[in-house]
């Protein structure tokens, strides 16, 4: 191949693959001949201006507080809305701050955002991980112990819930309860027999002498708790039926929480509504798109 055909076809390659800008609009792109890639000159040239053209990013919030304090800070009331959602294994409250104008003059870029994880209570979790399991004597014991704090008098919380057929027992009964039931992990069910009332008693056998004076315990059929389903919000009542079932002569436990997943959605949905109050932002039950 002679020099003047080398020539002609590097010339050729030179005018093809030579870097060139491309204008789209307002748009300006940067296309490179060494790796025949496309780069946005906004995006290479905006690390060198003194501020950001716009905002945008995601900020994550611990409290309720905060975000309110951060959507009245930066919201436009023409651009920016907020979203709840209620499902799902964690409840979020979103802000969009550039969503698009409710007259959609134009569209907005959705991509400036925050973001509230409503935070489960420590409460509230021991006592939905406990929920519908069986569970031993003395993992029943131990958890009331534990919980005690949680229990309330059913006479203290006014329209408190009512389950058909039972009396809710007070948190010096239940704890009574639970500090009898820990000295007989080791012994079986003599005899059981259901109350009027709702509740049971249970007698149990000795199997060493320094174990237990003996006395029947009285089982309440259920208790009510005071408990947030999140941390820094409102308490709740949820009432919880206690179950039991004796076979072989060792009895296992069983808690049920009454509608708990209203709880969680009526307490979320109170939070959610007082950051519209605060906020006067328009606020929609769901997710925003990704």
């Amino acid at each position: 191949m002679d020099s003047s055909t080398l020539r002609a076809m590097h010339d050729l390659v030179k005018e093809h693959l030579e870097p060139a800008t491309i204008s789209m609009e307002e748009k300006h792109v940067l296309v490179t001949s060494s790796e025949q890639a496309v780069h946005d000159l906004h995006a290479m040239l905006d690390q060198h201006l003194p501020h950001p053209r716009r905002p945008k990013g995601i900020t994550k919030h611990d409290t309720l507080a905060s975000i309110i304090d951060h959507a009245k800070r930066h919201s436009a009331p023409e651009d920016s809305i907020a979203f709840c959602s209620l499902t799902g294994p964690m409840p979020r409250l979103t802000v969009v701050y550039n969503d698009h104008p409710a007259d959609f003059e134009h569209a907005g870029w959705r991509d400036w955002r925050s973001v509230y994880e409503f935070p489960f209570s420590d409460a509230w979790k021991r006592w939905n991980d406990a929920a519908n399991k069986t569970l031993t004597v003395q993992q029943f014991a131990e958890l009331l112990e534990e919980g005690i704090g949680d229990i309330r008098d059913p006479g203290s919380i006014q329209d408190a819930p009512v389950l058909e057929g039972v009396v809710y027992a007070r948190p010096t009964e239940l704890l009574t309860l639970a500090q009898g039931l820990s000295v007989r992990v080791d012994q079986n069910v003599a005899e059981y027999r259901r109350l009027e009332n709702g509740a049971s008693v249970m007698a149990f056998s000795e199997k060493h002498e320094t174990s237990v004076d003996g006395k029947p315990v009285t089982v309440p059929g259920g208790f009510l708790l005071g408990i947030q389903p999140f941390v820094g919000g409102k308490a709740y009542p949820v009432p919880v039926r206690l179950r039991y079932r004796v076979k072989d002569r060792q009895v296992t436990w069983t808690l049920v929480l009454h509608d708990a997943a209203g709880v969680r959605r009526d307490a979320i949905i109170e939070a959610a509504e007082s950051f519209k109050s605060a906020t006067e932002l328009p606020l929609f039950y769901g997710s925003p798109d990704a």
